[in-house]
């Protein structure tokens, strides 16, 4: 735990976005850290705190964070109270969630996975969304927030909505979503992704570590089909989707073996979600305390100015409504399209929780005209050379086999040969440390094969060298470059 003093509120708000953007070093960790932000109260002599507590996605997920917060309050309070903190004891560890998953997904039940998601998912095309700009040849992950609230009349109507067609919340939210997504790309079908807990046995529910999963859930919008019988059908689609929410995104993407686009996220273009941890209720009994302990706790959503997709909603429940929160790729997308996106959501949720007849045609949206031709080639979209393909492929493939024990070929997939999100990061960490050249973890997802990525890795590379100075590229030009067999050699400075 480190300590900071700053000068007010805003400021310690404005330090909780700075180290909440912080990259971790996967390589050396930790992988939390925890800060204590201090300032002076305006109006006593007393001193207001912030803690500040970050922690990489290898650890941890949403759902984490809740219990995290939950045992943070309870621990305060049992201190302030002079008493010992009575904590629930856990009977199983993240090793044996894994254990117990790596058994389970193995022979027919997982060919019974993937044969769903195969039926599913088969021909849906990439959401197209009209963007500001042309789309990079690789894809961005800089991102910004544009947040709306729904008023609390409308959240009743559409969750009353949900209840008589046997529908969550989130399913009616969800279909609103696709509408809203149809009627500004033109397209009726597309993929839609949606994060679940992955929680599904209760032994774990305690548990804190990464166990959230990303599900690609397909969607069809049909012109002549009123909202409360699209509902209706969304409802059907998750509920399977849920049935066979146990495969891991990554096995799915490397088993549909789909022609990879690299400017996009792979599967789906767009996420939706609707947050639902009971982070309320220990903001209650936090502030029922409060008066006498001095501590309170509450939902804070922090921008820290990443995307993982071209557009994600996600949806929290809050006094008084709704709160959406619109986080979009900044290579494509001006802030100005994106709040009119937003009101556009609110005027759609409006309509149809009072009148859940509609069709999709009559919501009012018009197409957006901003349709972006895409990036012209340039120099550096030719393909790297072939001596320093081969010499990238070398040394990818000696990480790889390092890391997963095998020698593989130039088409082997990396998940197919016992990979996983944990190994893909050992495996960016090695190969950026070797090239000393930042390699996202992404690129493994998207380019699964050792050929395809190496070739990803190369591009990254020549990137970095485009970007240098005359004066910077002569000098790496006559620096000695690491070898394959020498993976201990230091790397080139650059």
């Amino acid at each position: 735990l480190t300590s900071e003093t700053v000068a007010d509120e805003p400021t310690a708000w404005e330090r909780a976005r700075d180290l909440a953007g912080t990259p971790f070093d996967v390589a050396t960790g930790p992988l939390v850290r925890w800060t204590l932000l201090a300032w002076p109260n305006a109006t006593d002599d007393t001193t207001e705190h912030l803690l500040v507590v970050v922690a990489h996605h290898l650890i941890t997920d949403g759902w984490s964070s809740d219990l995290l917060v939950g045992e943070v309050v309870a621990v305060h309070r049992a201190l302030t109270a002079d008493s010992e903190p009575a904590l629930p004891r856990l009977t199983v560890g993240y090793r044996d969630f894994a254990q117990w998953q790596r058994a389970r997904l193995a022979g027919d039940r997982l060919e019974e996975h993937l044969a769903f998601w195969r039926e599913r998912l088969d021909g849906v095309p990439a959401l197209d969304l009209p963007t500001d700009r042309p789309r990079p040849r690789r894809q961005q992950f800089a991102g910004a927030t544009v947040e709306t609230t729904i008023d609390e009349s409308t959240r009743v109507a559409l969750a009353r909505l949900g209840a008589e067609r046997g529908a969550t919340l989130h399913m009616v939210l969800r279909t609103a979503w696709t509408w809203l997504l149809a009627a500004w790309s033109g397209q009726e079908r597309f993929a839609v992704a949606t994060p679940v807990a992955g929680r599904v046995s209760p032994d774990v529910e305690g548990l804190v570590g990464m166990f959230v999963n990303t599900l690609a859930i397909p969607a069809l919008v049909a012109p002549d089909q009123p909202f409360g019988d699209a509902v209706s059908e969304v409802r059907d689609s998750v509920l399977d989707a849920l049935a066979h929410q146990e495969l891991p995104f990554e096995l799915l993407v490397a088993d549909l073996r789909i022609e990879r686009d690299v400017s996009r996220s792979p599967v789906a273009q767009t996420l939706f979600a609707v947050q639902n941890f009971a982070l309320r209720d220990h903001a209650a009994s936090a502030q029922a305390d409060a008066s006498r302990s001095g501590l309170s706790a509450w939902w804070q959503p922090v921008d820290t100015g990443g995307t993982r997709f071209d557009l994600e909603c996600q949806v929290v429940e809050v006094a008084g409504g709704l709160r959406s929160t619109f986080t979009y790729s900044t290579a494509l997308f001006e802030e100005s399209t994106i709040v009119e996106l937003a009101g556009h959501w609110s005027r759609a949720l409006a309509r149809l929780a009072a009148l859940p007849g509609t069709l999709p045609g009559e919501l009012g949206i018009p197409l957006a005209a901003r349709v972006a031709p895409s990036a012209a080639p340039g120099p550096e979209d030719a393909p790297p050379d072939d001596d320093a393909a081969v010499e990238s492929e070398q040394l990818v493939a000696t990480v790889w086999s390092e890391v997963l024990g095998v020698r593989p070929g130039p088409h082997d997939d990396f998940f197919r040969l016992g990979g996983h999100s944990l190994l893909a990061t050992q495996v960016s960490v090695r190969v950026a440390a070797l090239l000393d050249v930042e390699v996202p973890v992404a690129v493994l997802f998207e380019e699964p094969t050792l050929h395809a990525y190496a070739r990803a890795v190369e591009e990254l590379v020549l990137a970095e060298i485009d970007a240098l100075s005359d004066e910077e590229a002569r000098e790496l030009l006559a620096a000695d470059t690491p070898t394959v067999s020498d993976p201990a050699e230091e790397p080139v400075n650059r």
